[in-house]
């Protein structure tokens, strides 16, 4: 998420997924009508040919399907929330990012408190609460809060490819060069960072899900057109199961995939 009345400070607090996949607070949200995280794995995959849906497969590489990642960039202490489709192949992948942003459409959840004015949106975790578009995201499992949002002036997409390399129970990925085009603020302020590059790695935990890490960088930050800081950062990134994803998409409003 950083789009109109969007933007979204640096910070993003420990990841507490337990090493089987699981989550406690993430179980909670799930009862309270939005998947939560720690469903375990039972697809099927070759080398990049299976499916996420179910978290993955034990012994697979990492498999086609949906996942959520969270950028963390330098400039302007940025962070960005993002739902994604892979592409997962024997030597390389492709992956379409979806922003994903705080909306109105959570609110109907079970166990939301009554929100409007400064803080409009509902958030259950880590406890419900009212909380403004803009409020940070601190861990992985709280994407239960976000729905995707791929259209402007509040969402857009990008899509990334490169290498991939796979061994047992785990894949490092190095993208090729990509482009991010945003809008941030009230205004209108376009953001354009050229450039990007991103390199990482997922392990898969004993349930099946797959969690990844890495870095980031970008050549160049443009604010309506002019400039060229660059800049860096990190990005953390977990696979969803299929109930998980359900759950999402049951607001209506679809995780994009690649044609």
């Amino acid at each position: 998420m950083l789009a109109a009345s969007n933007a979204t400070l640096f910070a993003c607090g420990g990841e507490t997924l337990s090493e089987d996949g699981s989550a406690g607070a993430a179980g909670n949200a799930a009862s309270a009508g939005v998947g939560g995280v720690g469903g375990s794995g039972a697809g099927t995959s070759g080398a990049g040919g299976g499916s996420a849906g179910d978290g993955g497969t034990s012994g697979t590489a990492l498999p086609t399907g949906y996942y959520y990642f969270l950028f963390e960039l330098d400039y302007l202490a940025t962070q960005l929330q993002l739902y994604a489709w892979l592409d997962s192949g024997a030597t390389g992948f492709e992956g379409l990012f979806t922003n994903a942003n705080r909306r109105i459409e959570l609110n109907t959840r079970p166990g939301c408190p009554a929100c409007s004015a400064d803080s409009p949106i509902c958030a259950l975790l880590p406890a419900p609460a009212c909380v403004k578009p803009s409020e940070k995201q601190y861990a992985l499992e709280h994407y239960v809060d976000f729905l995707p949002e791929p259209d402007p002036p509040d969402g857009y997409t990008f899509v990334v490819g490169g290498s991939a390399t796979h061994a047992p129970y785990e894949t490092t990925l190095q993208s090729e060069p990509f482009q991010i085009e945003v809008t941030l603020g009230s205004g209108g302020i376009s953001v354009s960072m050229e450039n990007a590059r991103l390199t990482g790695k997922f392990d898969q935990l004993a349930a099946g899900r797959w969690l990844g890490s890495g870095s980031l960088s970008v050549e160049k930050v443009k604010i309506n057109g002019s400039g060229d800081s660059p800049t860096q950062g990190v990005f953390k990134a977990m696979s969803l199961t299929a109930s998980e994803v359900a759950a999402v998409e049951s607001f209506g409003h679809p995780i994009p995939m690649l044609p």
